[in-house]
This record gives C-alpha cells, structure tokens and sequence, in this order.
C-alpha cells in the first residue's frame, strides 16, 4: 500500500519543478537597453536647448565654461561662472561622440569614426570647421562597454546604438 503513492509522488514532484522553471524565464532584471538612432547621418552635428544629463562622461573646462559629455548623444554646454549654481546653456548633439578637447576656440570631438573639429567662439553658433573621417575604428554596439551585468541584445535593424540605459528587462538573453 506504501508503494501506489510513490509514482503519484514522483508526478507532484516533477510538476512543482517544471513551474519553478517557467517562472524563472518570466523574471524582471535589472540591466541595460540600447538607444538606437534610426536613419543617423554620420555628420549629424545640431545644437539643442538644454537637456538633462543622463549618462555622464567626459567633463572638460574652458575659462568659465564647462563641457560635459553625454555618452554617445552630444555635449552639455555650461556657465560655470558661479560653481554653486552653473546655467545650463545648450546640448550639441554630435551622435556617436564619448572624447572632447579644447584648444582655443576649437572643440575637438569624436563622430563615430570622424574626429571633427567645431568653432566655439559664438556658442549660439557652433561650425564644424573640419572633419577627418575614419581616424577612429567603430567599435561593434553589440554590448555596453566597461559594463558587467544583463542587457537587452542589440537589434541592428532598429538602427545605431548611440548609447545605453537603464532598464528593467523581462527575460534578458545577453549577459557580459
């Protein structure tokens, strides 16, 4: 009689481990997702208001000036004449960007694989004054770099990876 429960047993077991499996593919994670720029003109080069910064990088000065890079979308204009209080100015969008240097009045900056070079002197006015093109090697997008976690795999056909941001992923399949 202790015999005809062990199949029925072994039945529940089963059943409870398959639905502890399905509920593990089902799960949220903390991770990154791509911002894609569809239809992207490598020379895309526009100033913008303000925008808010979201994924810092690289920060450079110039007398009352500060210059902060936006991962991969452009670069923050600053007045920094009251270090307590800076006014944000404007955001030029240069895609593809993550170096800035500035020597005089020309800010050097990376466009993907062109290293462009912008006159400053009339921050309501910025011109691209020259572009080299293919001086750097463009890296594949396929994974955020300096990043070790989930993240959403890259879709070429959505577009450019421009950057990268935080998200809550349902099922990640890329994992560095």
């Amino acid at each position: 009689m202790k015999h005809r429960w062990i199949p029925l047993l072994a039945f529940l077991i089963l059943l409870l481990g398959a639905c502890g499996e399905e509920a593990e593919e089902n799960q949220f994670v903390q991770g990154l997702q791509p911002i894609y720029a569809e239809d992207l003109s490598p020379e895309h080069l526009v100033l913008l208001p303000p925008q808010p910064v979201e994924s810092l990088g690289k920060i450079y000065t110039k007398d009352q000036l500060l210059f902060i890079g936006e991962q991969g979308r452009g670069i923050h204009i600053y007045d920094n004449t009251n270090p307590e209080q800076p006014i944000n100015l404007h955001f030029l969008e240069i895609f593809g960007s993550q170096e800035i240097a500035i020597r005089g009045n020309i800010l050097y900056v990376d466009n993907f694989q062109d290293l462009v070079a912008i006159d400053i002197s009339d921050l309501s006015n910025p011109r691209e004054v020259s572009r080299v093109k293919g001086v750097y090697e463009l890296g594949n997008g396929l994974f955020p770099t300096e990043y070790s976690g989930y993240f959403e795999c890259v879709d070429r056909r959505r577009g450019v990876v421009i950057g990268w941001e935080d998200a809550l992923l349902t099922d990640p399949q890329c994992l560095r």
